[in-house]
C-alpha cells in the first residue's frame, strides 16, 4: 500500500509538471505577442492618422473646385510619401550603419513586385525550391 502511494503521488506529480510546462509556455506565447502588439498598434495609427489628415485635405481641395483626378494624383502621392518615409529614412540610417538586419527585414516587408507579398514564414536566405 506504501509503495502504491508513492506510485501515485509520482505519477500526479508527473502530471503536475506536464500542466505546469503548458501553463508557462502559453504565458511565454501570450507574453510575446503582447509585446509584438504595441509596434503593431503604433504603425497602424500612425498610418490611420495619415489616413484622415490626407482625405480630409483632399476633401477641402474637392470643395475648392480642384478636379477630382488632380486631388486623387495628390492624395495617391501624399499617402505614398507621408507612409514610405520613415521606413526610406531608416533604411538609409540603417545603410549607414551597416545594419543588415533591418535591410532584410525590409526586403520581406516590401516586396520588389508590387502585389507580391512574401511569405510571413520565410526567415532564411536560401532561394526557394524550384
Amino acid at each position: 500500500a506504501v509503495e502504491e502511494n508513492r506510485r501515485s503521488r509520482r505519477e500526479a506529480a508527473a502530471e503536475a509538471e506536464t500542466i505546469i510546462d503548458l501553463q508557462v509556455s502559453r504565458y511565454m506565447e501570450n507574453l510575446r505577442a503582447t509585446h509584438l502588439q504595441a509596434p503593431l498598434k503604433q504603425l497602424r495609427a500612425f498610418g490611420e492618422a495619415t489616413r484622415a489628415e490626407l482625405l480630409e485635405k483632399a476633401r477641402q481641395q474637392l470643395a475648392n473646385g480642384k478636379t477630382a483626378d488632380e486631388v486623387l494624383e495628390q492624395l495617391a502621392h501624399g499617402l505614398t510619401n507621408r507612409l514610405l518615409h520613415p521606413p526610406t529614412a531608416a533604411l538609409r540610417q540603417a545603410a549607414l550603419e551597416g545594419d543588415a538586419d533591418l535591410t532584410r527585414a525590409a526586403e520581406r516587408l516590401f516586396p520588389a513586385v508590387p502585389g507580391y507579398h512574401h511569405p510571413i514564414a520565410r526567415t532564411d536566405d536560401a532561394d526557394p525550391a524550384p
